[in-house]
Order: structure tokens, then sequence, then C-alpha cells
């Protein structure tokens, strides 16, 4: 799995920047993982299934959402999910068509976020990306 991380973080880069208005940026610094992720997983399967995890910070799926939908006021919070739902489908249709992957795309799902040490631990394997954006910890994991 740990081969198709460039081919993701491209597509993530592509997709925050063009669809979503945010600008991902590499991590340099040491991260304290927060306590509140949201936590959005599409499946990718064939043969085999594969699960792109997305981890956001309830701030950055609002500024996700507001820029997604156009409307800057505060949106209800099913609004929020659903938007990054979304993104999370985007993310797994681009993926699949910029690099013709041949695997069906499911529904994603909004899920409840592991414990923050579990998720930073999980990261350390070294199947993720973590990218900065609006100040925050933004983290993928390929499962």
């Amino acid at each position: 799995m740990k081969e198709m991380l460039p081919d993701l973080k491209n597509v993530i880069f592509n997709v925050f920047q063009d669809m979503l208005f945010v600008f991902p940026d590499e991590y340099d610094d040491v991260v304290e993982f927060p306590d509140n992720w949201i936590k959005c997983r599409i499946k990718l399967y064939k043969a085999e299934t594969i699960y792109f995890s997305l981890y956001f910070t309830p701030s950055q799926a609002r500024v996700i959402a507001g820029n997604y939908l156009g409307q800057s006021e505060d949106l209800p919070d099913e609004i929020i999910y659903e938007t990054i739902k979304e993104t999370a489908n985007v993310v797994g249709g681009n993926f699949l068509n910029s690099f013709k992957k041949d695997y069906s795309l499911g529904i994603p799902e909004l899920l409840d976020a592991e414990d923050k040490d579990i998720i930073e631990e999980k990261y350390k394997e070294g199947n993720g990306i973590l990218l900065e954006i609006e100040d925050e910890p933004f983290l993928i994991l390929v499962s």
C-alpha cells in the first residue's frame, strides 16, 4: 500500500486546491494529534479491499464544507458531515480515474475516530500521509 501514497498525495493536493480551495502543505514540525478527529472512510475493492481513511479536524471540515458549498455562514453539522463524505468520494474517484486503477469505489462512511494514540501509531507504520491544512494536521491512512 505504501507504493500508492505518492499518487494519492497528488490527488489530495489537486482535489483540495482545485475543488475545495484549501491548500495542503507538508508538515515540518512535530505534530500533536488532536483528540477530536472527524473520520471518513471510503473503500476501493476488487479481489482485495483497500480503505482510505481521511481524518479532519472540526475546523477543517467547516472550512471545506463552506468552500465547497460557497457559503460562509455557519453550516449545520449534518451538512458538514455530508460534505466530508463527498470529499472522500471525490478523492477515491479521482485516485481511481487518474491512475487507471481497476477497482470499484464504495460508499463513503463517517466513523468514530479511534483514540489519537492509536491513530498516531497507525501513521507511524508508514501507510499514511500527514499534511497541514488551515494550520492543523490532516491525515489520510491507507489500510
